[in-house]
């Protein structure tokens, strides 16, 4: 998920660098990449929250907060970097490629070895 997002980041940067199909085709691009957002958001959000049903609403809420931190803080960075198309793309891959690098190297799903699926139902409610 975030490595095609991050793909569709590249494509952005590209667009934005060529003009290639000028605000049409940069805002088709960037659907693209809020599309991928919007399943992965969700997705990591649930994942992240799973383990603490006992205080969800506070796990939730701290999760909310550093979401709008990390916002409020990256977000100028188009600013500072010229407040164009090439800003944004810019800033929006970086974004990505950190959170990427995160993903791959701080989080226990890529560091736990990989398990055989059950076979079947009984396996798999041997397992929980």
């Amino acid at each position: 998920g975030m490595a095609i997002q991050f793909g569709v980041s590249v494509v952005l940067v590209v667009v934005a660098v060529s003009g290639l199909g000028g605000f049409w085709g940069f805002a088709a691009v960037l659907w693209l990449l809020l599309a991928c957002q919007g399943f992965i958001g969700a997705n990591a959000q649930a994942l992240a929250l799973a383990g603490y049903g006992h205080m969800v609403g506070t796990a939730a809420a701290v999760l909310g907060a550093l979401q709008s931190a990390v916002a409020g803080s990256v977000s100028p960075l188009v600013g500072v970097f010229g407040g164009d198309t090439l800003a944004m793309a810019a800033v929006i891959s970086a974004g990505l490629l950190v959170g990427l690098v995160v993903l791959v190297t701080a989080t226990p799903t890529f560091k736990a070895p990989r398990r055989n699926p059950p076979r079947d139902l009984r396996e798999l409610l041997d397992d929980a």
